[in-house]
């Protein structure tokens, strides 16, 4: 299914029909599955494909923003993001104006799309949904009101990569934050402080990745 095709009235047709299947009462899960069966899949290199991609991502916000009731988490955080796109959208003027935006402000694109982590939306986005959606030009400490969060999922879940990722989402919008990693030893510390440093060293090539291209500014020469 081209991802052109996706409009809220879409995805609820599409997430309907998967419910029935399944003899289930309509959920948001069921929408989820629909993501992943549409944008199967390594993500799309050239920039302008990624662009197509992000779009997708924002449908997808509207349709659960549409037909979703507020009050669960998860429909929470897409009317949050779909927010923060209707209030940033008249300042796009590139392709880089968009996709850094989603780097920016979607944990679920920069892991899946730009960094091209085996996530799913049935599996990662409620992690992802978890974090705090981030507000470009809101203060630090505006960004939410929940300070403290506890996040308990089972081993091969991503979690650790996803709270890497998500470092990385709040060092590209306030540059000079601090973060404190905290684990049972030291080698585990340094192993997430090694991941999170290695998405902004340029290889000794010099091939910078999507990433580095969307944020020179970030990136550091490999010693």
């Amino acid at each position: 299914m081209s991802e052109s095709t996706w409009s809220p009235d879409y995805l609820l047709a599409e997430a309907k029909a998967l419910a029935a299947v399944q003899q289930r009462p309509l959920a948001i899960e069921h929408f989820w599955q629909v993501a992943d069966r549409d944008l199967a899949g390594p993500a799309p290199k050239d920039l302008g494909e990624l662009v197509k991609r992000a779009k997708s991502y924002i449908r997808f916000d509207a349709a659960i923003v549409k037909h979703g009731i507020p009050g669960d988490p998860d429909i929470d955080s897409s009317i949050k993001r779909l927010k923060i796109y209707e209030d940033n959208v008249a300042s796009f003027k590139t392709d880089e104006d968009v996709l850094i935006f989603f780097c920016k402000t979607n944990l679920l694109f920069l892991g899946r799309e730009i960094f091209n982590k085996a996530f799913t939306f049935q599996t990662h986005a409620r992690v992802c949904n978890f974090f705090v959606q981030k507000r470009p030009g809101a203060l630090l400490n505006e960004q939410d009101e929940t300070k403290e969060r506890l996040l308990l999922y089972p081993r091969g879940s991503f979690k650790s990569t996803i709270d890497i990722i998500d470092c990385v989402q709040w060092i590209i919008n306030f540059p000079d934050v601090r973060i404190l990693v905290l684990t049972a030893t030291v080698d585990l510390a340094t192993a997430f402080i090694g991941e999170l440093k290695n998405y902004f060293v340029v290889l000794a090539q010099g091939e910078l990745t999507v990433f580095q291209q969307l944020f020179p500014q970030f990136t550091v020469p490999k010693k």
